[in-house]
């Protein structure tokens, strides 16, 4: 994840939008199991160490210096289990949206990257603060002072209270969320690099300008090949002409 120390450069909201996704959809995959009576976490912890009944699987959590806590897989489960109810529930699935959307909301915080005229950052900024109220819409009387909206779904002071992640936020809403943050972010970095290679790139050929473009995102800390360019875009730089060039959030069939 992204450096504590470091200052915080476009690309590196992109990536941590890319990972938070890859974490939401790892719980959210996860979670069904781990409630699951028949335990199948159980058994496919079985298969994976070959530990054979009567033997217990043990479950290591870390500690400070040696002082590991090491406890028996299949009680945690049946502890679970026992505790099971449709507000574990809802609050077990809704974990990924929660941590997602409070480090996103931290990280454009600490990168000073808020724009008032962006409703999806204006949407980050206060789903990050529900997420910190017991995932509850949390707005001061003047609230939202700017148009907040995560594609369709425009929120307001009515929510006030209300539900957030896994309630007026669906899932599917929350992988859109950090779709677009990822495009959003990958576009303010293209842009950043596309000013920044401008006038060295006005005549050069073609893959002089895809190398320069390259490392100068990789300056505003976007990885290699993890967005896709276009020809026309080395072409239409080559001619020196001004760009604004957008990436694309993901489309789903």
């Amino acid at each position: 994840m992204v450096d504590a120390e470091e200052p915080l450069r476009p690309g590196d909201l992109m990536v941590a939008a890319e990972q938070y996704r890859s974490t939401f959809l790892a719980i959210t995959l996860s979670a069904p199991m781990i409630l699951d009576p028949s335990k199948p976490i159980v058994e496919w912890n079985r298969f994976y160490t070959g530990i054979t009944p009567p033997d217990s699987i043990p479950l290591t959590l870390g500690g400070r210096g040696d002082l590991d806590l090491v406890l028996d897989l299949n009680s945690v489960i049946d502890d679970v289990l026992q505790h099971n109810s449709s507000e574990l529930v809802q609050d077990l699935l809704a974990m990924g949206m929660v941590l997602s959307a409070t480090k996103i909301g931290e990280l454009i915080d600490r990168g000073d990257f808020r724009n008032n005229e962006s409703p999806l950052l204006q949407f980050a900024r206060h789903y990050r603060n529900a997420c910190a109220h017991n995932r509850r819409w949390s707005f001061k009387s003047h609230e939202p002072a700017h148009p907040a909206a995560l594609r369709d779904l425009e929120i307001d002071n009515s929510l006030h209270g209300r539900i957030a992640p896994y309630g007026t936020v669906s899932p599917a809403d929350h992988l859109y969320f950090l779709d677009d943050i990822s495009a959003y972010f990958a576009t303010m970095s293209l842009r950043k690099a596309c000013d920044e290679v401008q006038e060295s790139a006005a005549g050069s050929h073609v893959d002089e300008i895809e190398a320069m473009l390259w490392m100068a995102l990789q300056k505003q800390g976007v990885p290699e090949n993890s967005i896709s360019l276009s020809p026309d875009l080395y072409a239409s730089l080559a001619a020196g002409w001004r760009l604004q060039p957008s990436v694309s959030s993901r489309t789903y069939s």
